[in-house]
């Protein structure tokens, strides 16, 4: 077998390998191929999107390679700082600076972290983070919060939202819980549902997993920090 495995590694060069059919995925952990696959199993050719929590244009970002291939839709980012470069990367979406509403306020507190990506309007989440020691909370700022409806009403024409993606750091559950998703009724949903104790252990939000699923929507795929939902009366 050495000898063998020495003679393959001798010829090495003389190799011919067949090569691999290769996607470039924004998200990340491959979520927006997933979506994608799903897109053309619905047959939905140019999908309408809602990114909540859509933090930047293309970087970890679940929307931005439907974007590429010529969908519009909704990008929603409480931080003003990040809006800029959704205005250049993404000018033919719809950018809103607001948070979306996970309760009767019409404004929250934003707690701004060392990395954007853990930005929260909930103190006990950027407590808990900062509580690593990795990251901190570097300021606060209040931003004003709409209700899904509100924001799909005004700004989605035909009030078919095709995917929706949730990450809030957080606040998924209450975000969900308050705003009427049977109403709503993205076909394909993708929710933060991974979260992280102190000592590094992760713990899958089941009580939004089963909520979701007793709203008739079917797991399709789950990505260890993400779960991809779709809706059953569709399949």
């Amino acid at each position: 077998m050495k000898s063998f495995l020495n003679k393959i590694l001798r010829n090495k060069e003389k190799l011919e390998l067949p090569e691999v059919p290769h996607r470039k995925s924004y998200a990340q952990h491959g979520e927006d191929l997933l979506v994608e696959h799903l897109m053309r199993v619905l047959q939905v050719q140019q999908p309408f999107f809602v990114d909540v929590g859509a933090h930047h244009p293309f970087i970890l970002s679940n929307t931005y390679l439907m974007y590429q291939q010529g969908a519009r839709g909704i990008n929603i980012e409480p931080d003003p700082s990040l809006m800029a470069a959704f205005q250049q990367y993404r000018p033919e979406d719809t950018n809103l600076q607001c948070g979306v509403r996970f309760n009767d306020s019409s404004e929250s507190t934003l707690y701004v972290m060392s990395s954007p990506v853990l930005n929260t309007f909930s103190q006990q989440e950027a407590e808990h983070v900062a509580a690593f020691g990795t990251y901190t909370i570097t300021g606060k700022v209040r931003v004003p919060l709409l209700s899904l409806t509100e924001i799909i009403e005004t700004h989605c024409p035909t009030g078919v939202v095709d995917f929706m993606s949730i990450d809030v750091e957080g606040l998924d559950w209450e975000i969900i819980h308050y705003n009427p998703l049977h109403l709503i009724r993205p076909k394909v949903l993708c929710v933060e549902t991974m979260r992280y104790t102190e000592a590094g252990i992760g713990q899958k939000n089941q009580p939004l997993i089963q909520y979701l699923i007793a709203m008739n929507y079917q797991v399709y795929a789950d990505t260890g920090l993400n779960t991809i939902f779709i809706d059953n009366t569709l399949l």
